[in-house]
């Protein structure tokens, strides 16, 4: 096995996901530089021509990229290696030539063909949004607060108002990610309290099971995308022995290694061929 997967989300995609027998894709858990040899194997499987990551911990924010340059400062990346901190602020221009760069964020937005958009993630739902009619592309960070302040409802809303987007138009796909029964909260802080969360939590022996794509997904049928465009991978990361679990190793540091899995999508090229 490679620990990378292509999935079939809509014949205008390539989306490709990893796990850790591909490595890590997280250059704060990785020796040197070998988390681009990883991802460097994804992006090969997605035939992307420049990459953007979303460097998770914008909180809700997302960048369109099609609006101009976009400024990621070097503070951004204080969790980085010191061998592999940026000498100055990261400056996106959609108009430069390929490169690969991340941006602090929990969403982005792009109508290029080639473009790629990349979530490194362990437990938290990578989301593909995808207007088909439009050809626009959007991927959002879905974790707990993703969910809870609506990222997935903002990429829609900005797709609409920006691009003219139709919400029942779209296919949306949900990208491995921890099971609501793996997912057992000891305590409810106060985001998990309020009404939008009741059906997505289920009290058990030890805590409370949550929910996060469930909640994600009713935040995309409330702005009108239709049910049956929306899919979810059955792959539980902290169940799955091949995948990073945030969770799983925070119960195990000694024997579980901390990493995160990648997720890509891209806009097909006419020269690529359906999978």
């Amino acid at each position: 096995m490679t620990g990378i997967e292509v999935i079939q989300v809509h014949p205008d995609l390539r989306v490709v996901g990893s796990n850790r027998l591909n490595g890590n894709m997280y250059q704060r858990f990785s020796d040197g530089n070998r988390f681009y040899e990883s991802r460097m194997r994804v992006i090969g499987a997605a035939g992307c021509d420049k990459t953007v990551a979303i460097l998770p911990g914008g909180r809700d924010t997302y960048q369109d990229l099609e609006q101009g340059t976009i400024v990621a400062p070097k503070e951004a990346y204080s969790k980085w290696q010191e061998d592999l901190q940026p000498v100055g602020d990261i400056v996106y221009d959609p108009e430069d030539p390929p490169y690969m760069v991340d941006l602090p964020a929990d969403g982005l937005i792009t109508r290029r063909t080639g473009n790629g958009l990349m979530l490194n993630a362990a437990d938290c739902a990578p989301t593909v949004i995808y207007d088909p009619r439009l050809r626009i592309l959007a991927l959002a960070h879905n974790g707990r607060e993703g969910a809870t302040l609506g990222i997935g409802p903002k990429l829609v809303d900005h797709m609409r108002r920006v691009y003219g987007t139709r919400p029942p138009d779209l296919v949306v796909h949900f990208g491995a990610s921890i099971a609501p029964e793996s997912y057992v909260l000891p305590r409810l802080g106060e985001s998990l309290r309020q009404e939008a969360w009741r059906p997505y939590l289920r009290e058990v022996q030890g805590g409370y099971e949550t929910d996060i794509v469930g909640l994600a997904t009713q935040n995309l049928l409330d702005r009108g995308v239709t049910g049956g465009n929306i899919t979810r991978s059955p792959i539980d990361t902290f169940a799955h022995p091949d995948y990073f679990s945030f969770v799983e190793h925070s119960g195990n540091k000694s024997n579980v290694p901390d990493g995160r899995n990648g997720f890509i999508a891209v806009m097909r090229k006419t020269e690529l061929q359906p999978v």
